[in-house]
């Protein structure tokens, strides 16, 4: 799935804590509960909302969200280490909510040594602007519960954690079922407990199998380019740019691919060095077409003598391994498409086709998934590792009743 923008709606914050202090009022005007809940960490879950945060960092954490999908008044709010952060989801739902943790931050969470990708990133004026997008990050739509049916959000809830464009902090998705969902395999918890940016990937090949043998040997560990002013020296290595972010980010140890360097394209992550380490469809949604990538996806025509399956052997072994595999719909984009997207150019579409696990070259699997950093995503962690890794990150629960809890850093109290 991947995450498009739409209206927001307006929503208030209810705060909980769970620290081993006494009963206080935090600055937001939310009230404070402490509990030591057998030093456990987590907090009770007859205590959380459909959306809750929990800070099991050593740190404080900065709850960053962006203006055009905020719920609540507070851009960034600072939770401190072994604390909760419940969210008042709107009773009609809420789509396209994103949340991205801050480490290292001034107060108001500006100026930060992790996680400052977007904002005024002043701090960074003279090393190229904001940081890089990798944040470690939650994605979600929220389904309707209004009982008069007054919805903004029809049908189930969508949850991705996500590692699409990299990571910074270990993290978990717990999802805890309501009866609805007992029996739904979709609406499980998924852990990236185990992603460590200290294990990086620091040779990466991304040539697109050699056909652009200048980056065949790509460190994507990010470093802060202004260690004399980290607030936490752990902060110098900030995190994993994901393969497609290594290539098109300008600044921060990126290749700037794209726009005016005589690209394919003047939309870096459709340009032929990027396109396969986006995805392995080359940015065509699985489900139907994303736009300009793919103008002719759809079923194919047996009557066209150049892409019918009836003239074409690539097309007919398509079909055969869909059936191999029982997939639906074997004449259209569920198995395979007639083509390769058009703006892809001819050196990178030739001897290129497609199967249900994406464009492959020759006998080679399309780039993306050959790379160490999906290895490491997938072998590690239980999120997203790149666009449309539905069957890895996508978590679906279709009551609006169960309760989301994202996790930071561990399940234990920090304290």
């Amino acid at each position: 799935m991947k995450m498009t923008s739409y209206g927001y709606y307006a929503a208030l914050l209810s705060f909980g804590a769970f620290l081993v202090m006494g009963s206080c009022k935090n600055s937001h005007g939310g009230k404070e509960d402490q509990s030591s809940n057998g030093g456990s960490g987590l907090p009770p879950v007859d205590k959380l909302e459909r959306f809750a945060v929990y800070n099991g960092c050593n740190e404080p954490v900065w709850l960053h969200q962006d203006d055009a999908h905020k719920i609540g008044n507070h851009q960034n709010f600072k939770l401190q280490p072994g604390a909760y952060l419940n969210y008042q989801i709107p009773d009609e739902g809420f789509e396209s909510f994103r949340l991205v943790p801050r480490l290292g931050c001034d107060e108001d969470g500006t100026h930060c040594d992790i996680g400052e990708s977007d904002g005024s990133c002043s701090r960074y004026n003279n090393y190229g602007g904001c940081q890089p997008p990798i944040d470690s990050k939650i994605e979600a739509t929220f389904g309707c519960m209004d009982k008069d049916n007054n919805c903004a959000v029809k049908g189930s809830s969508y949850i991705n954690g996500s590692a699409v464009d990299g990571f910074t902090i270990p993290f978990e998705v717990k999802i805890y079922k309501s009866l609805h969902d007992e029996t739904n395999p979709a609406c499980e918890s998924s852990s990236a407990f185990h992603l460590n940016k200290n294990e990086c990937p620091e040779d990466e090949n991304l040539s697109t199998n050699e056909l652009y043998k200048q980056y065949d040997h790509v460190n994507l560990k990010v470093l802060n380019p202004d260690p004399a002013h980290l607030k936490n020296h752990d902060h110098a290595l900030v995190g994993c740019f994901a393969p497609h972010t290594a290539l098109t980010y300008p600044t921060w140890g990126g290749h700037g691919v794209g726009k005016n360097d005589g690209g394919s394209t003047n939309n870096p992550p459709f340009d032929d060095r990027v396109i396969f380490y986006s995805n392995p469809y080359g940015d065509c949604d699985v489900n139907g077409a994303e736009g300009q990538s793919c103008p002719k996806i759809g079923k194919c025509d047996p009557k066209d003598k150049k892409f019918g399956p009836n003239n074409n052997a690539v097309f007919r072994k398509i079909q055969e391994y869909c059936r191999d595999k029982n997939f639906p719909d074997v004449g259209d984009l569920a198995c395979g498409s007639c083509a390769a997207p058009e703006n892809v150019s001819s050196k990178i579409a030739h001897g290129l086709t497609q199967t249900r696990d994406g464009y492959h070259f020759g006998h080679n699997l399309a780039p993306i998934l050959n790379t160490h950093y999906v290895n490491y995503v997938h072998t590690y962690s239980e999120v997203y590792a790149w666009q449309y890794d539905d069957a890895k990150g996508t978590r679906v629960c279709n009551s609006p009743h169960s309760k989301v809890l994202f996790v930071l850093c561990s399940e234990k109290n920090p304290h």
